[in-house]
């Protein structure tokens, strides 16, 4: 029996040429439609039409001739980052951080509220008013919102529940449901390390091979990005290294739980950041920071092992806590009968995560016309 040709609704094509032609756009900034033909495979005459869409729409501007290579100098058009604005929070144990930014993560609007609860109905309330609040300040209205990302320090699933965040005491807590009731929107919540390690790859530009961002603070974790996309984990777990087992010792050196029963695990409890800091004396300043080097050493050596990484990333405060920390662990890793990854220090800082949070929003937007169903 002949197979049956499934024909695309043109409704549904017109959708995948526009998401075709933006992702573009926002690679090459500036380009021409005989070169967004080529660069797409698409007709010249459905280039066309869709930049006539994409313009009115506000996401093109049109930007006048180019340079000539011999014949009629191009169109030149390019790709309008003010086109929308993405409202991205950042919530740590300390603080709740919003930022209105665009489309090239240039920082429009900032608020920074100090935690007061660890409430989420209540965090949600406080993010819900910042955000309204920055829009109406900037004269935004809802409407120009891409989307709005939050991150947290703890594991996400697709609904936006959190779970396992010893630093808010959060276990199957729904705030994304939460949120989005107030703004009676869509909101997207992710894993702080996971919007870092987007962020770090789209700052590279790394979108081939696999990378490993790995954030040493109070809590330790990783991101891994294969080929562009961040591996959530059939749990939404994967990178949750603060509970690796580098040392079978720590296993016994086990504190309270607190009263949402969660508790950091035995990495980041002996090796992170209130380890670093919990030195009992300056003579013994030296060797306590080597013990946690090379436990941060194992660590590595243990990502390598299973993952074979091209680049890993370091991120957190205890990066900047050790003097010439890059070199010290690289020396530690050497010594290790593994694969030597490139290791570098992170170039985003505590932003990689709203970096993160502005990509995430903007690969979202293109995977709702993907799951279009024909």
């Amino acid at each position: 029996m002949a197979g049956r040709r499934v024909v695309g609704k043109p409704n549904l094509l017109r959708m995948v040429n526009r998401n075709t032609i933006l992702h573009l756009l926002e690679q090459q900034r500036v380009t021409s439609r005989a070169e967004l033909a080529t660069l797409s495979g698409l007709s010249p005459p459905t280039v066309s039409a869709v930049i006539r869409e994409l313009t009115d729409e506000g996401w093109v501007s049109e930007l006048g001739s180019g340079p000539s290579v011999g014949g009629k100098p191009p169109n030149m058009i390019g790709f309008n980052v003010d086109a929308r604005v993405v409202a991205a929070v950042r919530i740590t144990a300390t603080s709740i951080e919003t930022r209105i930014s665009n489309l090239a993560n240039e920082v429009l609007h900032t608020e920074i509220h100090e935690q007061t609860s660890y409430d989420s109905s209540q965090m949600s309330q406080v993010i819900s008013r910042s955000i309204l609040h920055m829009l109406h300040q900037a004269r935004i209205p809802w409407d120009k919102i891409l989307g709005v990302c939050v991150s947290v320090p703890g594991v996400v699933d697709l609904k936006g529940t959190v779970s396992n965040a010893p630093e808010l005491g959060w276990e199957g807590v729904p705030l994304g449901e939460q949120l989005g009731a107030l703004l009676d929107s869509d909101v997207l919540v992710q894993n702080d390390v996971k919007l870092a390690t987007l962020g770090e790859a789209w700052a590279r530009g790394f979108s081939k091979g696999t990378m490993v961002y790995l954030h040493l603070d109070r809590g330790i974790g990783a991101g891994i990005l294969i080929d562009g996309q961040v591996y959530p984990g059939s749990h939404f777990a994967a990178g949750e290294i603060g509970s690796m087992i580098v040392s079978p010792d720590t296993l016994t050196n086990r504190t309270h739980d607190d009263e949402a029963g969660v508790t950091a695990g035995p990495f980041e409890r002996n090796f992170g950041l209130e380890a670093l800091l919990s030195k009992e004396s300056l003579e013994d300043e030296q060797a306590h920071e080597m013990r946690i080097l090379s436990h941060i050493a194992y660590g590595v050596a243990n990502v390598v092992s299973v993952l074979d990484p091209e680049l890993i990333v370091l991120g957190g405060e205890m990066t900047s806590r050790i003097e010439g920390f890059i070199d010290k662990l690289t020396a530690r890793v050497e010594t290790l009968p593994i694969v030597k990854p490139r290791m570098v220090t992170s170039e985003l800082g505590p932003d990689g995560c709203y970096s993160g949070a502005t990509r995430y929003v903007l690969d979202n937007f293109r995977e709702q016309v993907n799951l279009i169903s024909i």
